[in-house]
């Protein structure tokens, strides 16, 4: 899957708190370490990144991510395949 980053949604005290929200959705403890969701990257994921998925409209969801890959904006991302994005609430 290929999704692209949502510029001006950072912000580093929620960022985490989007991160902790994407592993409860998928039932993995807080303290548990996850890769980020780019695919081919083994960094740390510390946030919760919105994103939206490529050509299915601007639902944001989020993905756990690195913060260099967070700040990547305006590029295709592929993310792992066994990934779920978590959807964000309108």
């Amino acid at each position: 899957m290929y999704v692209r980053n949502i510029r001006g949604t950072s912000d580093s005290r929620r960022d985490t708190a989007w991160l902790n929200m994407w592993k409860d959705a998928n039932g993995i403890p807080y303290s548990k370490r996850i890769d980020c969701a780019v695919f081919g990257c083994s960094e740390t994921a510390t946030v919760g990144a919105h994103i939206i998925k490529e050509y299915t409209g601007m639902r944001q969801y989020i993905v756990p991510m690195c913060q260099r890959h967070n700040l990547t904006y305006d590029q295709e991302l592929r993310i792992n395949a066994n990934i779920k994005p978590m959807p964000v609430n309108p």
